[in-house]
């Protein structure tokens, strides 16, 4: 009896040891992901930076009419002074919040 309840804790351990190992994988692969996507997004190339969307909206807009767009339409230049003064705001903000939590410390 006592040979059958080592062998049960030893298969209970081995199997135990086995889905801790799939978790640390899985878990390491999302970290992974997580990363590439987090370089991506502040590459100044990466598809979801504004520049690269005005610059593939221009390209398409070209590929439409026989003469190459150089110029936006009006609202999208209201709409990135917009942005702008979106993320400027944003970091004085964040400036100001820093300052602030210096202050209190």
């Amino acid at each position: 009896t006592s040979a059958k309840r080592e062998a049960m804790l030893r298969s209970r351990v081995t199997i135990t040891v086995r889905i801790l190992t799939l978790v640390a994988i899985a878990s390491l692969m999302v970290a992974q992901t997580i990363r590439e996507r987090e370089e991506l997004l502040e590459r100044p190339d990466s598809k979801w930076s504004l520049l690269s969307q005005v610059q593939r909206h221009l390209r398409r807009l070209s590929k439409r009419t026989s003469e190459p767009v150089t110029r936006l339409p009006a609202s999208y230049e209201i709409n990135l002074t917009q942005v702008q003064n979106q993320e400027r705001k944003m970091t004085e903000a964040q400036v100001r919040e820093m300052e602030e939590s210096a202050q209190i410390v």
